[in-house]
């Protein structure tokens, strides 16, 4: 299950801000695409433009051009693409699209993309952008700190790949919301010294904290029990009878949508509207990995055959708790919970039914993925901005629109 967590979040945008020097350095379409997506385009332009009049650099031309809503700016430049054969079914996408937005200028762009995709993609194969690896050069660059953010400590610490230990100790606290403690959370997880004391106390303090805060939502105790534990190892009565009161508890955590909010809210989030996006994106990452320790570790358990039914009911519940969030990965997480009970009852026909919901949702998964992997290598800031807050507000919503989207002739290629 663990191979689940990452599935949303390379959908949902980048840690760190490339590094200016660098991008300056390099006059490639990627890196201008990169300046672009920070809000700097008129570097990203200037760079253009003494690029090589190669078609990615033309094509970033015309996205630019229709993210600074100059339509028929991006015309000319796809007319030149056009000329030279470049870029086929991508080409006549971003026609369409840029006849939609001379038309109405103030349409959301996944409206505007999804109806010039509906125009061209059955028709043609959308095999990639002509620019393949900007998310790439924006993601590895070497800036940690956001603009806008430079004294704040622990937007400091947050927006930073690695950072020390000691970083994280001294902006405790600073988590002042479930939102911070969340983020914090995940930056401890991914740090080398994670398994360091005062690390481990770290972790324990802030779980504490967010139980008490919130006594009625069950993920918080469900990570104090199940936080940087054995997957392999059976579970203990102890932890299984805290994992009964866990279970029973009514609220299974925030909502993303909820979280999201709480970052846009953020007064130090204000000088910089690219900042929530990463936030987000980090602070979500604490929910997955217990959820899939608590199946990993059911698992062990009736391998060992150690209580079955208590077993079955605790998954049961945190599995329909999962079902109908707005996260995708909520519910294929809580589906394979609610195979995982039905094994452990051993109800065959149950089996079958959870197992083919759980199919239901990972080929809805399937479907969208490859759209939304594709959508993403546009380099539309204005598009990027619009999916990140589609995938908090309602992740299953957006998956659903995708999937209905046409399908084209060739196999979409990753973005990211």
């Amino acid at each position: 299950m663990r191979a689940l967590i990452p599935l949303a979040f390379a959908c949902l945008g980048v840690w760190c801000v490339a590094s200016p020097a660098r991008a300056q350095g390099s006059g490639s379409p990627e890196d201008a695409a990169a300046l672009a997506y920070q809000g700097r385009t008129q570097e990203a332009e200037a760079m253009l433009a003494d690029a090589r009049p190669a078609s990615a650099a033309i094509f970033v031309k015309a996205c630019l051009a229709l993210d600074n809503g100059n339509p028929a700016g991006a015309t000319a430049s796809l007319r030149v693409l056009s000329g030279r054969g470049a870029g086929r079914g991508e080409v006549r996408l971003a026609q369409v699209l840029a006849e939609r937005r001379a038309r109405d200028p103030h349409e959301r762009w996944l409206d505007s993309f999804f109806e010039a995709w509906r125009a061209v993609g059955a028709d043609g194969a959308l095999v990639s952008t002509p620019v393949k690896n900007w998310a790439r050069v924006f993601s590895q660059g070497a800036g940690a700190l956001v603009p806008g953010l430079p004294g704040d400590l622990f937007w400091r610490a947050m927006l930073k790949k690695e950072p020390a230990l000691t970083e994280l100790l001294s902006v405790q606290a600073q988590a002042d919301t479930a939102a911070r403690k969340l983020l914090l959370l995940a930056q401890l997880a991914a740090i080398a010294q994670r398994d360091a004391p005062g690390a481990r106390a770290l972790h324990g303090a802030l779980l504490d904290e967010l139980q008490r805060a919130h006594p009625d939502e069950s993920i918080y105790a469900l990570m104090a029990l199940l936080d940087e534990s054995d997957a392999a190892a059976p579970l203990s009565e102890r932890e299984l009878a805290g994992l009964e009161v866990a279970a029973q508890k009514p609220h299974f955590g925030p909502s993303t949508g909820a979280l999201y909010r709480e970052f846009r809210a953020d007064a130090m989030l204000s000088a910089d509207e690219r900042a929530p996006d990463w936030a987000f994106a980090a602070a979500s990452r604490a929910f997955p990995e217990a959820v899939g320790t608590l199946y990993l570790r059911a698992k062990a358990s009736e391998l060992a055959g150690a209580s079955g039914p208590r077993l079955a009911r605790i998954l049961e519940r945190v599995g329909r708790q999962l079902m109908g969030h707005e996260s995708m990965r909520a519910n294929l997480l809580g589906s394979q919970l609610l195979v995982g009970s039905a094994e452990a009852r051993g109800d065959s026909q149950a089996v079958e039914r959870s197992q083919g919901v759980r199919q239901d949702w990972r080929a809805l998964y399937d479907a969208g993925k490859e759209r939304l992997d594709y959508l993403e290598g546009w380099p539309l800031p204005s598009l990027h901005r619009e999916l990140v807050v589609r995938l908090a507000e309602d992740e299953v919503a957006l998956f659903h629109e995708l999937a209905l989207l046409p399908s084209v002739e060739e196999a979409l290629p990753a973005a990211r």
